[in-house]
């Protein structure tokens, strides 16, 4: 049967520079809505670009297409990342552009590209239904990197941290509940504009497309809403003040036997020097602070209530920690610490990038 709209009409074509440029600033776009920009609006529009041309390109070259965005998107969060890899390993900048390409290329294009393809294939038919299912192919995409490829960084979901009625559908399914929405905003404005430019009989799908997409931002403003309202207002007005405590120590060391322990005074004595000013809730190290097993180190624990007590603050910070068995099991650990020296509470990481 054919819709009342009539049968799905080609796509006009778009030309390679046109579809590279409209893929790179959407890459662009996409990264500023994370820091230090923060842009945050700009995530509710940033994939239109590069879906428009997607949905009108080969499948090669929106294969290509997935690949680019992802390096220009990773690049444009992470731009330290090969001066990073260079200035440690004291390697040639080349080095460091070249491991950034292969762990870009390696570990988060791919859930792109098998986007751009599944999105490429489905603008086809042009369903009202495109903006649920390409949302719920990106969600894939996104737990395919977390999960198989180990490749977490800059989730689409994450760039909406602080905009409390979007973010709070992540007590439902995550950070991948929040890509949802966003992506499904985004897949529709880019079928209407694509139903528009091609001047195809189409205008009802497009419509509706676009009314899915603002029935699922409703929803989800509307938990939101429901969700903080129903939260005992006093808690959420309470404020906290948090000191992050961050040491300029060489990572190669930790695990090294000779280091043993040795960071500690570090973050002890700047830990009191920020205590000094001004008392704080709570004191954050970093994640790779502990170069020892917390849970077996009482001398270690009393020195760190020493610093803690006065100010009567707790402490998160990460470091090893083993489960004894045969053989025994070993985890990167984030402690919580009591005043008293206590560790109070323990997560261990169980998604470990490459």
């Amino acid at each position: 049967m054919v819709p009342p709209d009539g049968p799905p009409e080609p796509s006009p074509r778009i030309g390679r520079g046109a579809a590279v440029a409209a893929t790179i600033l959407s890459g662009w776009l996409y990264s500023r809505c994370f820091p230090t920009a923060s842009v945050q609006p700009l995530a509710w529009v940033a994939l239109v670009p590069f879906l428009v041309v997607v949905g009108a390109s080969s499948r090669s070259r929106a294969a290509g297409l997935g690949w680019l965005v992802m390096l220009v998107l990773a690049y444009g969060v992470n731009d330290w990342f090969p001066r990073a890899v260079s200035t440690y390993y004291l390697q040639p900048a080349i080095v460091g552009v070249g491991f950034f390409l292969g762990v870009t290329t390696f570990t988060a294009a791919p859930a792109t590209i098998l986007i751009a393809l599944r999105y490429r294939r489905a603008a086809a038919a042009a369903s009202p239904w495109l903006p649920l299912t390409a949302a719920a192919a990106w969600v894939g995409g996104e737990l395919l990197r977390t999960r198989v490829l180990g490749d977490p960084w800059v989730l689409f979901g994450y760039s909406q941290v602080g905009i409390d009625p979007v973010v709070q559908v992540a007590d439902l399914a995550g950070v991948y509940g929040v890509s949802f929405v966003l992506v499904t905003v985004n897949v529709a404005i880019a079928e209407t504009l694509r139903a528009a430019a091609s001047g195809r009989q189409r205008p009802t799908r497009a419509a509706a497309g676009l009314g899915i997409a603002a029935v699922v931002v409703v929803v989800a403003l509307g938990y939101g809403a429901l969700r903080l309202r129903a939260l005992d207002r006093e808690t959420l007005e309470t404020s906290r003040t948090v000191a992050v405590v961050q040491a300029n120590l060489d990572l190669g060391s930790q695990w090294q036997q000779s280091f043993y322990g040795r960071n500690l005074d570090r973050y002890l004595r700047l830990t009191v020097d920020q205590l000094a000013r001004g008392d704080a809730d709570l004191v954050v190290w970093p994640e790779s602070a502990n170069t020892f097993f917390l849970d077996d180190e009482p001398a270690y624990r009393r020195a760190i209530a020493s610093v803690l007590r006065p100010s009567g603050a707790q402490l998160v910070t990460g470091g090893p920690s083993i489960d004894a068995g045969h053989p025994p099991v070993y985890w990167n650990s984030a402690f919580l610490v009591a005043p008293v020296g206590d560790v109070v509470g323990r997560y261990d990481k169980r998604w470990l990038l490459p």
